[in-house]
């Protein structure tokens, strides 16, 4: 009994925690100095529910917002598809890879559950889990930015990315091809990459650090669990902001 309630007062403390760092962020952020160009907002890594990107676009309807989903597994993406209700929104089936990657496939490890939530790309999360893996397409992330026409100095981008650990490639493609500081705002937790190793969360880590990327906070469990009125609240806050919206 003592334990539990001192596992729930933890709980509690972390929630707020939480609710703190994304306030904070949400002061400290700049809406993007761009005016003249088109508007983009990215959800890579979408699984079966596409529920963030679901929510975004209610919050959006209104505005002139090209809304972009990712999903690599194509049962996924197909559920994906069928449920989001967004006639507006753009939905891709490919995986986002790093600039190592050189091959149009890949290997996806798959949770057995069949959300989504747990495919990844990282051998080493799959050897954990003991997971089975399929071949889907991939591509480079700023190879699909060049394919959809964006204006990295005129078009404002927001990128929200929850790929179990893969976030840290992502960035190093941004980097690789020059284009990161032209990304107006990052969201997601991005904690994987630290459960699957300490070199790998240090390699993350220090990219974020040099580029003073600090994602806002946005997944599932902001959208449906404890204080997910005032999370989604300062979340949707974040976006108006960073759009000029």
């Amino acid at each position: 009994m003592f334990v539990a309630k001192v596992f729930k007062t933890i709980k509690k403390k972390c929630v707020f925690l939480e609710l703190f760092c994304m306030y904070r962020l949400l002061l400290k952020v700049k809406p993007s100095s761009k005016q003249t160009g088109k508007k983009y907002y990215f959800d890579i890594g979408l699984h079966s529910s596409a529920s963030e990107l679901r929510l975004v676009s209610k919050w959006l309807s209104n505005h002139e917002v090209k809304l972009v989903g990712i999903e690599a597994n194509p049962k996924h993406y197909c559920a994906a598809l069928d449920g989001l209700y967004c006639p507006g929104a753009n939905l891709i089936n490919v995986a986002i890879v790093g600039p190592e990657h050189v091959s149009n496939k890949v290997k996806m490890y798959v949770d057995q559950v069949g959300s989504g939530l747990g495919d990844t790309l990282l051998e080493e999360r799959a050897i954990q889990r003991k997971m089975q893996h399929i071949e889907v397409d991939a591509t480079r992330l700023s190879i699909l930015f060049d394919e959809l026409g964006i204006n990295f100095h005129e078009d404002i981008i927001i990128i929200r990315m929850n790929i179990e650990g893969s976030e840290v490639f992502v960035l190093q493609d941004l980097i690789e091809a020059g284009i990161i500081s032209n990304i107006d705002a990052f969201m997601g937790s991005w904690d994987d990459a630290h459960k699957i190793s300490k070199m790998l969360g240090e390699q993350q880590d220090k990219i974020m650090n040099r580029y003073s990327v600090q994602p806002m906070q946005f997944n599932s469990r902001d959208i449906k669990g404890p204080f997910s009125s005032l999370k989604s609240h300062i979340i949707k806050s974040y976006l108006y902001k960073v759009l000029n919206i």
